[in-house]
């Protein structure tokens, strides 16, 4: 079971961000690394995700991109245009891109964002609960004036 609540550890910080660089060495995906630290630590792969990018990167921005600046002088100059990451948005990149935007509006846990889901959720129920109420609305008025 994941735990939602604790507080992240000096040692969990420092496996996540040398896992999330160990793997930019070798060109993998961040994705990938925080799949792998959450198995170990027991937390959620977006857990470590928001971790990373709401606390650590900035911290252990120099090593990301030697390790990125490495990976790069080791791979093959002969590399097809359609493996180029930076060609078009991954998945990966759509999932950073929604965590920085929950760093902008100071969502800082995991439980903040089930509860956002749940009131985006709970929104869209009213809304349809109000459509229809206008509807049966329009057509109780509707029916009166043609009699």
């Amino acid at each position: 079971m994941v735990s939602y609540k604790r507080g992240w550890s000096e040692e969990e910080d420092q496996l996540l961000a040398d896992k999330v660089i160990q793997y930019a060495s070798k060109g993998r995906a961040q994705l990938e690394a925080f799949q792998n630290v959450a198995e170990t630590i027991n937390r959620t792969p977006a857990a470590c995700g928001y971790r990373w990018n709401a606390k650590l990167r900035n911290v252990f921005q120099e090593d990301l991109q030697q390790a990125k600046k490495e990976q790069r002088s080791d791979a093959p100059s002969h590399q097809h245009p359609n493996n180029d990451q930076t060609s078009s948005p991954s998945a990966l990149q759509s999932a950073l891109k929604f965590l920085k935007s929950l760093d902008e509006h100071d969502i800082h846990s995991l439980e903040e964002i089930q509860k956002i889901g749940a009131l985006k959720k709970e929104n869209n129920q009213l809304k349809k609960q109000l459509a229809y109420f206008e509807q049966a609305y329009s057509h109780a008025f509707s029916s009166t004036k043609d009699h």
